[in-house]
């Protein structure tokens, strides 16, 4: 499994613009993407211009597929111009999950 979260703020004035985008994204996810098995776009209650989005891939292959995918590059044009900065994944190993630690 592949897993990474990508955290950005995006302008004020373009917030209208961002989450329009996000909305029609995950929508894309969604109908085209089977082995992307989990995407979440979370928008920070205190900070609204704030976003962290949370992705699991079934494996390096459908994280692939999903980065070369159209909607992805039709996302992040519309998307990375509304960003005070350049939004960059983080990827990220389970350390604890609820559910797989010894009792």
């Amino acid at each position: 499994m592949v897993t990474a979260i990508v955290i950005f703020d995006v302008d004020e004035s373009k917030l209208e613009i961002a989450k329009s985008a996000i909305a029609k994204f995950v929508c894309e996810i969604d109908k085209n993407e089977v082995d992307t098995l989990t995407y979440i776009s979370y928008q920070d209650a205190a900070n609204p211009l704030h976003f962290t989005h949370f992705m699991e891939f079934r494996d390096e292959t459908a994280h692939q597929a999903h980065r070369n995918s159209n909607h992805v590059r039709e996302f992040t044009s519309v998307l990375y111009p509304c960003c005070l900065e350049p939004p960059n994944p983080s990827y990220l190993s389970t350390f604890a999950r609820k559910g797989a630690m010894p009792k």
